[in-house]
């Protein structure tokens, strides 16, 4: 038997979700200034917490607003009026960002979890 018969080779889609299942998820923080350019810009700039998996998908997003407002998105609430779980991979070197620990993204979520607006 060949060798190269005995490998599979796996699709990018394929290679993507075995990657985010065996590695470890980051998690990162970003303050935007820039208000919301919809009926809720009033709320001003936003404090953004997310839980990534390896390919840069967000699987939790926190918004602390400057006003207060508290969203949260995730994989069993991906949408509401107010917005939504990114669709996008998180760029880790985005300047805005830095990677945070998942104990400090725990203990966000478990502050913020009495004053959700969204849920």
């Amino acid at each position: 038997m060949c060798i190269r018969d005995s490998i599979k080779i796996l699709d990018l889609a394929q290679s993507a979700k075995v990657a985010d299942r065996e590695r470890p998820k980051r998690y990162y923080i970003g303050y935007w200034p820039e208000a919301r350019s919809d009926e809720y810009g009033h709320w001003g700039g936003a404090t953004y917490y997310f839980e990534c998996l390896s390919s840069g998908y967000p699987t939790r997003q926190i918004e602390i607003y400057d006003n207060g407002i508290v969203l949260i998105y995730n994989e069993q609430h991906i949408s509401d009026q107010f917005g939504m779980l990114s669709d996008k991979p998180i760029e880790p070197f985005h300047k805005e960002l830095r990677e945070v620990s998942v104990d400090d993204f725990e203990a966000i979520v478990a502050k913020v979890t009495t004053s959700i607006y969204n849920q």
